[in-house]
């Protein structure tokens, strides 16, 4: 036993002497592999509470236990729940955006990690976990699907069911990042059908996705999801934009 630790502590000081640890988010030079560094860490505004009883978005003081943010009231998600590890600015926007554009799919662990500390009593109700998923022209492209790698993930820590093609989109929209908020349910309405192979029935479903603006996709995915019989639907993502 004793050897097999100092063999792991000698493996380690040569992994780190080769390959340096670096910062998630900067790339820096840190301690160990899989860490942010101080700076980028305090960029880093994670929700914790004062947020929105359904769609997770923080408010800036105390507005009452199950308080609803005025978009919640005005127009209800058709999810049950939605919680986001932090805020997309400063490193974690800088993560998301390496992940879902520059192929730095080796954030995707950490990532969910921190996804997890958040999230945890919303995937410990969940049957399924499920991503949101890419039109396939989007992931040919892409050649991956960053909502995937971080769903995957999450059910790995957990040990929950894990199904990838639970949700199918059947028609190539405008990204949403360059639509007006009153246009973003149009553009995904309808876009969305949930595998003929999978019963979900009486189910409680989690969804994944890296970022949330103001949750028109992953409503409509839960709209799908509850018109084949999921009985709840709770939503999971790592980042969510504040202005919008």
């Amino acid at each position: 036993m004793q050897l097999n630790k100092s063999a792991r502590k000698i493996s380690q000081a040569v992994l780190n002497f080769a390959l340096p640890p670096k910062c998630l988010s900067c790339r820096n030079v840190v301690d160990v592999h899989g860490h942010i560094c101080p700076d980028c860490w305090d960029t880093i505004t994670i929700i914790e509470l004062h947020k929105c009883h359904i769609c997770g978005l923080p408010f800036e003081f105390d507005q009452g236990k199950n308080a609803i943010c005025q978009y919640c009231r005005k127009d209800k998600p058709k999810f049950n729940k939605a919680h986001a590890f932090c805020t997309y600015d400063g490193a974690a926007r800088r993560m998301a955006v390496s992940l879902k554009f520059a192929d730095a799919m080796h954030l995707a662990p950490h990532m969910a990690k921190m996804m997890l500390i958040m999230g945890s009593k919303l995937v410990s109700k969940a049957d399924i976990i499920a991503p949101v998923p890419l039109h396939y022209r989007r992931q040919v492209m892409r050649k991956y699907n960053q909502a995937s790698l971080l769903a995957a993930n999450i059910a790995k820590l957990t040990g929950k069911p894990y199904a990838p093609f639970l949700l199918k989109r059947t028609r190539h929209t405008a990204q949403q990042t360059k639509l007006h908020k009153k246009d973003r349910k149009s553009n995904v309405e309808g876009a969305f059908k949930v595998s003929d192979k999978t019963d979900i029935f009486g189910k409680t479903i989690l969804l994944v996705d890296d970022v949330m603006t103001t949750g028109a996709t992953l409503s409509v995915c839960a709209k799908a999801l509850k018109e084949r019989g999921a009985k709840k639907v709770y939503c999971l993502v790592f980042a969510r934009v504040l202005a919008f």
